[in-house]
């Protein structure tokens, strides 16, 4: 769905009852901590991406974003992005406020100019001691580990063998961590039910990675009336 801000219609009908007043949250709405944390890829994925973002939140609905550099700038977008993906994955009013912790002191590679940058714009630098060590990061390090997991098992399964074709490794990591949404996690519940949603099952809504996909051009991208409407494609996920 589209950030508030975006369409003026959608943000009215979202944000506006009937007779024109703010809508009032529902009674559970709840403020949420989300942990995030970087993965470094190694080579570049098929956007040109270096690191991917993972974010994780205290009912372990997870997203992952993909980020060219760890600059301050970059990682912003990537947060609001990651941010705003989370929120959709939530019924409509249960966030009332987040709070993004973002595991600062084993990603060495974070400057301070960088640090200072996401403090400014509000997030929280954690570490591996105390409060933290038993919160939000062993969240964030299993999401990661998640992410890890997938990387090697849908690339080797798409293209028969690991190291072939790196650049897919973001993309499956990305998607892996998507689905993993909807997986019974800790229990009989996915973590998007235990967000407040009803079960979905996964399997019916998404392909298998890697898998031979059609795809329309327009006749603007078309070489003239000869060419063939279709290409074919590999199917990275949702």
């Amino acid at each position: 769905s589209m950030p508030l801000g975006m369409c003026d219609v959608c943000d009215e009908v979202k944000i506006l009852p009937s007779k024109g007043q703010a809508m009032e949250l529902p009674g559970d709405a709840e403020k949420i901590e989300i942990a995030g944390d970087l993965i470094e890829l190694g080579d570049p994925d098929i956007n040109g991406s270096m690191y991917i973002f993972t974010f994780t939140t205290v009912h372990g609905v997870k997203t992952a974003i993909g980020t060219k550099t760890k600059s301050g700038p970059d990682l912003e977008v990537a947060i609001l992005q990651g941010r705003q993906e989370l929120r959709d994955m939530y019924p409509y009013g249960k966030i009332d406020d987040e709070e993004i912790r973002v595991h600062s002191d084993m990603e060495k590679g974070l400057s301070s100019k960088c640090k200072q940058h996401l403090q400014k714009i509000g997030i929280k630098l954690t570490t591996t001691e105390g409060y933290d060590s038993k919160k939000g990061n062993p969240k964030a390090e299993r999401t990661n580990r998640k992410a890890r997991e997938y990387q090697r098992k849908l690339v080797l399964e798409a293209v028969g063998r690991r190291m072939l074709y790196k650049e897919l490794g973001g993309e499956a990591m990305m998607h892996g961590i998507f689905c993993d949404n909807f997986r019974p996690e800790s229990g009989e519940k996915s973590p998007y039910e235990k967000a407040g949603n009803e079960k979905i099952d996964i399997e019916d809504s998404v392909d298998i990675f890697g898998s031979l996909a059609w795809v329309k051009e327009s006749e603007e991208r078309r070489g003239g009336n000869h060419d063939t409407p279709n290409r074919r494609a590999i199917y990275l996920g949702e």
